[in-house]
């Protein structure tokens, strides 16, 4: 009962029209975070390539490897944030229902 009456609030042209200008409006919204996560993997990048030439030069302890260690699985946690931000558009129009 609940399913249909919701079903007929939404299948109703102007409310299809309402939530597609909602989405646009929320699709054309910046988000003020991505340059941030951005500059975070980028700086987790420079510490990992400083490490990395630190071991290369003869610096290998057990703190090294442990913050190389660390830094590696901090990359790992920004990978499923960023690719987000370069996802295609939504459509511009609703679909066909």
């Amino acid at each position: 009962m609940v399913v249909s009456e919701t079903m007929k609030m939404i299948m109703d042209d102007d409310a299809i029209e309402a939530i597609v200008s909602m989405l646009m409006e929320l699709q054309e919204q910046d988000n003020t975070n991505i340059p941030l996560y951005e500059r975070q993997l980028q700086e987790t990048n420079t510490k990992i390539r400083n490490l990395i030439n630190a071991i290369q030069q003869g610096v290998l302890t057990k703190s090294t490897k442990e913050s190389l260690e660390e830094l590696e699985a901090a990359k790992k946690n920004w990978k499923p944030v960023l690719p987000m931000s370069s996802c295609p558009n939504l459509p511009r129009s609703a679909p066909n229902l």
